[in-house]
């Protein structure tokens, strides 16, 4: 299947735009497969429908990160498993709020360069380096912190 130009599939079905792969999946309860990264610069809120059995995966072309936010997002009811790469990636001063859900990611559940990640709850997992170490599930170390990437917790369970 030629998946080149579209951000993700529901089912066997490819999409120009993660949304309407959401909708898709949400209406005929099929799961997604993120094709390449969503790159959003415009204020978003995902439903990812985890209670209308939608789970959401990345594809094997996708290189860093499945979520690329530019501006405000906020996320809630995902079911979300990543098998190579990050599952959000903050930048541009944007901040992203996780409501609820469910995250995994091989290596960083959340990337902030430069912005601001605040978690509310959900459950959250990853593999931990060749070292055992889990230290970058959050991640915001790098030379924007502390003065431009922020991360708050307020709730959630991390494994």
């Amino acid at each position: 299947m030629k998946t080149f130009g579209f951000e993700a599939k529901a089912g066997d079905i490819c999409y120009a735009r993660f949304e309407k792969a959401l909708e898709a999946a949400k209406t005929n309860g099929t799961d997604i497969t993120i094709l390449q990264y969503v790159l959003r610069n415009t204020e978003v809120t995902y439903d990812l429908g985890a209670d209308k059995g939608v789970q959401i995966t990345t594809g094997k072309y996708v290189s860093t990160t499945a979520f690329l936010f530019d501006a405000n997002a906020t996320v809630k009811n995902a079911d979300f498993h990543s098998e190579n790469v990050y599952a959000f990636f903050v930048d541009s001063n944007a901040k992203l709020v996780i409501e609820d859900g469910k995250y995994h990611a091989p290596t960083t559940v959340a990337q902030v360069t430069k912005g601001s990640l605040e978690i509310l709850g959900g459950e959250f997992s990853f593999d931990p380096d060749d070292n055992g170490s889990y230290e970058y599930l959050l991640n915001c170390k790098d030379k924007n912190y502390p003065a431009n990437a922020a991360v708050t917790v307020k709730g959630g369970k991390y494994y």
